[in-house]
């Protein structure tokens, strides 16, 4: 014989799965910097100390403190910053959670090449 509370259980746990669910709440958007500017990517999750994991175009990207490119969590943000941005930046990030996903493209422009300094020389005769 099957008790109430017994029959009850599968739906209490399912309605407490629904509720405990993480969901991006703020995704990643698309950004574009100049050269050797620093830049913040962040995105904003329901529910803090959540394991996330960064992605450059598809692949995981390693924390590289030489260059200062460095993820970081406050509360439920996750925050990836390079200290100086390089051409070689420009791609697709992605932060995934689990069975989630959220994108945003980094650009980075480069410096203008008739942005030289012009170095003016007056011959006196």
């Amino acid at each position: 014989m099957l008790s109430l509370g017994a029959a009850l259980l599968p739906s209490v746990r399912s309605a407490f799965l629904a509720e405990t669910k993480v969901v991006f709440t703020s995704p990643l958007k698309d950004q574009t910097v100049p050269e050797e500017q620093s830049v913040t990517l962040e995105c904003e999750l329901s529910k803090p100390d959540q394991k996330v994991q960064w992605l450059k175009n598809g692949k995981e990207l390693k924390p590289d403190r030489k260059r200062g490119v460095l993820p970081k969590v406050e509360g439920t943000k996750h925050i990836l910053t390079i200290a100086k941005a390089l051409l070689e930046d420009t791609s697709e990030y992605t932060v995934k959670l689990k069975d989630q996903t959220t994108k945003g493209k980094l650009t980075v422009e480069g410096m203008s090449k008739d942005k030289k300094p012009v170095i003016v020389v007056s011959l006196v005769l």
